[in-house]
């Protein structure tokens, strides 16, 4: 590595750190709007959807109260939401998680492709740890 490269970049790392500093606030900023109003939304659903299923069992159990299928009409309704909490909970093992950050990360990776050609002085090609470096990132990610 050439010191005098090095110094001639310096300025460029120090102002590109300060815009990745910025983008990361800005992503937090995102993401956590995106999750405070999607959470407001899910609490929203659950409560009226607990309150619709606890409304509907009533009615079915109320319907069937005066009949001999009550204790059938009963265990039904235990059936119907085992499965459904049992379906519900393979769908929620199976949800990939969203990558928080992903604007920071591609610039990151443009701006340290740059830097790996202003540094070596090669316009076209960069290193061969570059791509190294770019799985890395992508480590413990799913």
């Amino acid at each position: 590595m050439n010191i005098r490269a090095l110094l001639q970049v310096a300025p460029i790392l120090f102002r590109h750190l300060e815009g990745y500093f910025e983008l990361a606030e800005q992503d937090i900023a995102a993401t956590k709007a995106q999750a405070v109003a999607r959470l407001r939304v899910v609490a929203i659903f659950c409560v009226s959807a607990l309150f619709m299923l606890l409304m509907l069992c009533v009615l079915v159990i109320a319907l069937t109260w005066d009949t001999d299928y009550r204790v059938l009409a009963v265990a039904l309704v235990g059936g119907f939401f085992t499965v459904v909490t049992v379906a519900s909970g393979f769908y929620l093992a199976q949800l990939q998680p969203t990558e928080p950050f992903m604007e920071l990360r591609r610039e990151w990776r443009q701006d340290r492709q740059l830097i790996y050609r202003l540094i070596s002085g090669d316009d076209e090609n960069e290193p061969a740890n570059a791509s190294r470096i770019d799985q890395s990132e992508n480590v413990g990610v799913n």
